[in-house]
């Protein structure tokens, strides 16, 4: 049997999501698929006991994701991801990232990313941006202090994609995405997170 699919964009501000989720309650939905941490946070907020299915989550325990949720984690070991880039760039020896200060998500990959650089005597450079419009003037400063960048798979930085490759083009950084995404959009190369596998995972 097919299934009727009713799909909501909550414009990347995760206060819209209760509300869209309440609706779709209102509806009688079977069940709620919801895709990154601060989506999947929201809809469990939700009155009522409609289930809530997420993918894209890099951390559910530490998100509060559990109850009436169950879903897919995109969680990948950044160290090993460090050492397919260091194959390519033997000379690295600091790694900027960007990251979205008010995501769980992306603050949990930021200490993740900080531990493997340490274990691999690497220097990390982290900058946190508040919305996308911050990533050009954070990038001015970030690549003057690093030699390599790797992207998380944080929204905000995904979403800026070609703002970010832009500075990363004309800075001549080497840059390395944990998902796939970021480098059909310019990022130089990815391995990781296949979000296509990760959805079947949860469907």
């Amino acid at each position: 049997p097919e299934a009727e699919i009713l799909v909501q964009n909550a414009q990347g501000e995760a206060g819209n999501v209760p509300q869209i989720t309440q609706k779709m309650v209102q509806e009688k939905v079977d069940v709620i698929f919801a895709i990154a941490t601060p989506a999947a946070q929201g809809a469990l907020t939700t009155k009522g006991d409609t289930p809530l299915v997420f993918a894209a989550v890099t951390d559910p325990k530490g998100a509060g994701l559990e109850g009436k949720c169950t879903g897919v984690t995109d969680e990948v070991d950044p160290g090993q991801q460090i050492d397919q880039y260091l194959k390519l760039f033997p000379d690295i020896k600091t790694i900027g990232t960007l990251y979205n200060t008010g995501e769980q998500n992306s603050r949990v990959q930021v200490e993740r990313l900080e531990k493997a650089c340490t274990e691999k005597d690497l220097k990390l450079e982290a900058m946190g941006i508040n919305n996308i419009n911050d990533i050009p003037q954070a990038m001015t400063i970030l690549s003057k202090k690093i030699d390599g960048y790797f992207a998380l798979s944080d929204n905000y930085v995904a979403s800026g994609a070609p703002l970010l490759v832009k500075s990363l083009n004309e800075s001549q950084l080497p840059s390395f995405s944990s998902e796939e995404g970021q480098a059909k959009k310019g990022l130089l190369m990815a391995s990781g997170v296949d979000y296509l596998e990760s959805g079947k995972q949860a469907a």
